[in-house]
């Protein structure tokens, strides 16, 4: 009786450029990197130019295993608890934090603006439930502290000071689910200068608020 073969790798290959660019790397320079980042890994040689299928899946394991890959300072910055890989840069659609959304991209910055300026206590009146839960998932990697506030749940005077206490900015997101008696409230407990006015909903006139009062201060 013969012996079964073990079955063979496939036998089908790939550019490896064309498996780069697949993953994101489209930018020459970082190409290159990432290139001698599988050679050292053992994926390949400097004489090769294609790589079989099965090897490329391998490949794609170990790149997004060991690495950060985010399109921007601002996404890199926002990743947060990944800070323990390396970043390498890809393009907008496959960066893992923003996944190519401008809204992301923006919350991003803004994440990143308030770090730079040493703020990480931000309370939030107002907004819808979707907003809330966009901003807890795209910050909980981040360093910035979020805590939102039902706009509709109403809250005296004193409970609204100890929660404006020791915090950095106060955010009231006018415009959404928030009643009169919630952002008055929260307009006197908050210090003046934490205090920040949203006119308008929508993550974008948060961000844009947000991003006007760390101009000004």
């Amino acid at each position: 009786m013969s012996q079964s073969k073990k079955p063979s790798e496939s036998s089908e290959v790939i550019p490896i450029s064309g498996l780069l660019e697949t993953l994101g790397f489209s930018n020459p320079n970082v190409q290159s990197a990432v290139r001698q980042i599988i050679e050292t890994a053992g994926y390949t040689n400097p004489r090769k130019t294609n790589i079989a299928v099965d090897k490329a899946k391998l490949v794609q394991i170990y790149i997004k295993a060991n690495f950060r890959l985010v399109c921007s300072e601002e996404c890199d910055d926002a990743a947060g608890k990944k800070r323990m890989k390396s970043g390498l840069r890809v393009r907008t659609d496959k960066c893992e934090f923003c996944n190519g959304s401008d809204q992301n991209r923006l919350v991003a910055k803004m994440a990143k603006s308030l770090s730079d300026r040493g703020l990480s206590e931000i309370l939030i009146v107002g907004g819808s439930t979707q907003s809330a839960n966009t901003l807890n998932r795209l910050l909980k990697s981040c360093k910035i502290n979020l805590k939102i506030i039902e706009g509709t749940k109403r809250t005296n005077l004193k409970m609204a000071k100890l929660l404006c206490r020791n915090v950095d900015l106060v955010v009231i997101w006018g415009a959404t689910q928030l009643d009169h008696t919630v952002s008055q409230v929260f307009n006197i407990a908050a210090e003046p200068g934490t205090k920040v006015p949203v006119a308008r909903p929508g993550l974008k006139a948060l961000v844009d608020a947000v991003n006007i009062h760390l101009r000004s201060n």
